[in-house]
């Protein structure tokens, strides 16, 4: 009885356990204007010259990623930053559940840089430790393989055994450089991809990645962009969350 509660308690504790799958953000835009390119709806807006148009792209887990051009035709010099943008999100009877800013992309790189940094100086330091290991290994080696007081096989085994610790150790290792590499590919991506602070002139523009995060209660969400002397460009969306 004892072993059946047991076994019982332990596969309700293995269900619990269990990771769920991420629902995902299907985002409509709620306007009659736009225009669709490869399944997406483009929405643009103008303000005394300032033009932003908008495009909702997926879901990176709780993360929801936009695509972004700011065209200016005005006469002004404008610095277009991600930290102007902003997501407010609502319940069904639109009532205010959170305003946020977009990530700020240099504050991501900083972060992966960090990362790096630290990662690297960990894998610095596991070197130095390894090669002090196999030296201290091969001089093991050498001294049991002359001792009379080991048999051949006892220094055989011994050897394989620390053969095989070896081989663990640098398959360790190789997973940190493996995931140093994953650091610096995704730092990359964050210097790349998304809309990053720029002075844009009269006659030119801006394109990227906008990301903010994403809260799962909304229904409604409304991005804003803030054009310093101008105003505020609002886009609306309604959210519906897809179960994969």
């Amino acid at each position: 009885m004892n072993r059946q509660l047991l076994t019982l308690l332990l596969l309700s504790a293995l269900a619990y356990s269990c990771a769920s799958p991420i629902p995902i953000s299907k985002l409509s835009a709620n306007d009659n204007e736009g225009k669709w390119i490869a399944g997406r709806k483009f929405i643009t807006k103008e303000l005394n010259g300032h033009y932003i148009t908008l495009s909702y792209y997926r879901n990176d887990g709780d993360m929801l990623i936009f695509d972004v051009l700011y065209d200016n035709r005005s006469s002004d010099t404008l610095i277009f930053d991600p930290s102007n943008a902003l997501i407010s999100a609502y319940a069904p009877d639109m009532f205010h559940l959170s305003t946020q800013k977009a990530v700020d992309p240099e504050l991501k790189i900083l972060e992966y840089d960090r990362s790096a940094a630290r990662e690297e100086a960990r894998l610095v330091n596991d070197r130095i430790s390894e090669l002090f290991i196999n030296a201290t290994d091969l001089a093991t080696t050498i001294v049991e393989s002359t001792d009379p007081r080991i048999s051949q096989e006892e220094a055989d085994a011994r050897f394989i055994q620390r053969n095989q610790m070896s081989n663990t150790r640098q398959l360790a290792l190789d997973r940190r450089e493996a995931f140093l590499q994953e650091i610096k590919n995704t730092r990359v991506y964050w210097e790349e991809t998304p809309v990053r602070k720029t002075t844009v002139l009269t006659n030119e523009y801006i394109s990227g990645l906008l990301f903010f995060e994403r809260n799962r209660d909304a229904q409604f969400y409304t991005v804003s962009f803030t054009i310093p002397k101008h105003g505020t460009i609002d886009f609306e969306f309604e959210q519906a969350l897809i179960k994969p």
